[in-house]
């Protein structure tokens, strides 16, 4: 581990609602400004992945640290989710502690999707589309001829099982259009 006086410290703004923190890379990080006095004491980097992580001494050993944890301060296995998936963006409007199942819940649409909703997709040789759901272990599916009517099973599942941890599409919109500084 570098020496103190070796290490490069990110520079901050707090002018705004939220900190902004620069990593040495000039990559863009918030945080709620309560938190700048827990937030200053660490060099930040950003991930491939886009979390915002730190080295911090625990218990003795060397030991990555998302700032969501440290933010959220969560406890040893509990899982914090970005709502709104801006990995970037670690105010604690957009954080959570969550379940590992609850997290799954809010995941992303998988690149290899073709119906463009998330638990739909088309069964060529039947030539049906299917909409389906996994809940505690098990999987609800049903099939239809129209694809729209499998988007909208699909969300009447979604509402009915994963309710306030549903992926919520009109927030990733929102991301998308957004430039990553918020």
């Amino acid at each position: 581990m570098r020496n103190m006086t070796q290490r490069k410290w990110n520079v901050y703004n707090l002018d705004g609602d939220y900190g902004i923190g620069y990593t040495a890379k000039g990559d863009k990080f918030y945080f709620d400004l309560e938190d700048y006095d827990l937030v200053k004491c660490h060099c930040w980097c950003m991930l491939k992945k886009g979390y915002v992580v730190t080295h911090c001494e625990i218990d003795g050993e060397n030991k990555l640290v998302h700032l969501e944890q440290l933010v959220m301060k969560s406890k040893k296995g509990e899982t914090v989710d970005h709502i709104n998936h801006n990995k970037a963006f670690d105010c604690k409007v957009n954080l959570r502690i969550v379940t590992k199942s609850q997290n799954g819940m809010n995941q992303l649409i998988s690149i290899s999707n073709k119906s463009g909703t998330k638990g739909v997709f088309r069964n060529v040789k039947r030539q049906t589309w299917i909409a389906y759901i996994g809940i505690n272990g098990k999987k609800i599916s049903k099939s239809f001829k129209d694809k729209d009517e499998a988007i909208a099973y699909r969300k009447y599942l979604e509402r009915k099982y994963h309710g306030e941890y549903a992926l919520q599409e009109n927030l990733i919109t929102e991301i998308i259009s957004l430039p990553v500084n918020v």
